[in-house]
């Protein structure tokens, strides 16, 4: 998650991807394109990248949940989510391929893919939210948990006036991250009120 949302950011903060993207002038745009092609090329390759990277450190997260929580339908749940999230960045990086394979123009003149971003907003939010629950009950730091949920309620508010840049993503990303790779948490052994004993340690026998 780390590797990929550095990846990410690196490509969001290219000088041709920001000034693309930090106008509204369609032939500034264009300008910005044109005068840079292979720097647009790569920024996109880096963003498709990233956001797959990203995406797919969260089937390691499910594994864990999977193996530490009972009953063992959160880890189900933790999976599905996880697959969400790599179904929005497949989506993404459909949406950059289709950018480094089209002229200038068409990029700025013609939105190819805009059922594209809709799914990459709804299946990367909605793995937010529901990888957030199951964090909650699977014995993770509650702060982890209720920071995807509240990031993914706060990103979905902004479906329809789609105002924050899928940067914001990324940070989510990279905070989870961190904070797995730093705290390493143990879950405490319980889930939904059952307990699971000897979670730390051999069962008794």
């Amino acid at each position: 998650m780390i590797a990929g949302s550095m990846l990410f950011f690196v490509g969001a903060v290219m000088p041709v991807n920001s000034r693309v993207f930090g106008t509204d002038d369609p032939q500034l745009k264009l300008l910005y394109i044109e005068e840079d092609p292979a720097a647009w090329d790569l920024a996109m390759t880096l963003l498709g990248l990233g956001g797959l990277i990203a995406a797919v450190g969260l089937v390691p997260l499910a594994r864990s949940v999977q193996q530490v929580t009972d009953p063992r339908i959160l880890g189900v749940i933790a999976y599905g989510a996880a697959t969400l999230a790599i179904g929005g960045a497949v989506s993404w990086v459909v949406i950059s391929s289709v950018r480094i394979g089209q002229s200038p123009f068409e990029v700025v003149f013609v939105d190819a893919s805009p059922w594209l971003f809709g799914m990459y907003r709804v299946f990367t939010r909605a793995a937010f939210i529901i990888f957030g629950v199951v964090l909650l009950l699977s014995g993770y730091p509650r702060w982890l948990g209720w920071m995807l949920i509240v990031s993914g309620a706060i990103t979905f508010a902004d479906l329809v006036a789609q105002v924050l840049p899928p940067f914001v993503h990324y940070v989510v990303f990279l905070i989870l991250g961190a904070a797995l790779l730093i705290l390493r948490p143990p879950p405490r052994p319980r889930s939904l009120g059952i307990g699971v004993e000897g979670s730390l340690g051999p069962q008794a026998s």
